[in-house]
């Protein structure tokens, strides 16, 4: 059997899982990606480039997720690559027309975003994976085995310090910058650290924490070479000639879990 899949979200991410699917097709011909969507036509056309060229195969392109879905015929599972907030929302649609999803982190904007995403896998028998990639490292998971094995005793405390200086976008990328679309930088990044503490030490019980907004004006600046090749063929309509970008959410915390 031959999956059918389906990227939504031709930005940044979602060309580097674009990429994800080349290098596994190298290995693996139990799969096929049909059809790539975003609301950017040359974001889409450019994802599907990059698919064509490496594997002879070109994805079919689509603006619309409703008319995606409407029209492929038995899409296995879609990989949701947009800016947060439109998460649930393609997820539950995703699933109740037949397929199961793998979203990228954060899964929702709220918790009720996300309960409404896990009852609808429930209900409707599909798988709903979060691409949450930390605990998959390498190192993460030789510490997992230290841990698990007691070879380096009890573990009783653990600390996460992460710190950026500056006051740059995050991959010079302006919707992150905004609460209703990223939720917080805290959720954007925050829930690698947590997941990555979970994964190590178990369930959280309680949490205390602070949070506040400490650089109001985020600068837009050149990309490095690397990231380029990921982000330059994006499209950010309300960004694009904007060096400055005000924040409206938090981008400091401190918790004790």
């Amino acid at each position: 059997m031959t999956l059918k899949l389906a990227i939504v979200g031709c930005g940044g991410m979602g060309l580097r899982h674009a990429f994800a699917y080349i290098e596994l097709r190298k290995h693996f011909d139990s799969f096929d990606l049909v059809a790539v969507c975003d609301r950017h036509a040359e974001s889409a056309n450019h994802v599907a480039s990059e698919v064509e060229s490496a594997t002879g195969r070109r994805p079919r392109v689509y603006t619309d997720f409703d008319q995606l879905l409407a029209t492929e015929n038995g899409i296995d599972a879609v990989d949701i690559t947009t800016d947060t907030r439109m998460h649930h929302s393609f997820a539950i649609g995703a699933m109740e027309s037949g397929a199961s999803v793998l979203t990228e982190k954060p899964m929702g904007l709220t918790m009720g975003a996300c309960r409404e995403m896990a009852e609808t896998a429930e209900r409707t028998g599909k798988v709903l994976s979060i691409g949450e990639q930390y605990r998959r490292d390498p190192m993460n998971r030789l510490t997992k085995a230290l841990v698990e094995s007691g070879i380096i005793g009890r573990v009783s405390f653990a600390m996460k310090v992460s710190l950026s200086g500056g006051s740059a976008l995050m991959h010079n990328t302006g919707w992150r910058a905004l609460k209703s679309r990223a939720g917080s930088i805290i959720i954007e990044q925050g829930v690698h650290e947590i997941d990555l503490l979970i994964y190590l030490l178990g369930n959280v019980k309680h949490v205390y924490s602070a949070t506040g907004l400490f650089t109001p004006l985020r600068r837009r600046q050149e990309l490095n070479s690397a990231l380029k090749n990921f982000y330059d063929h994006r499209v950010e309509d309300e960004f694009e000639n904007r060096q400055e970008i005000r924040i409206d959410q938090e981008d400091t915390a401190l918790a004790v879990l």
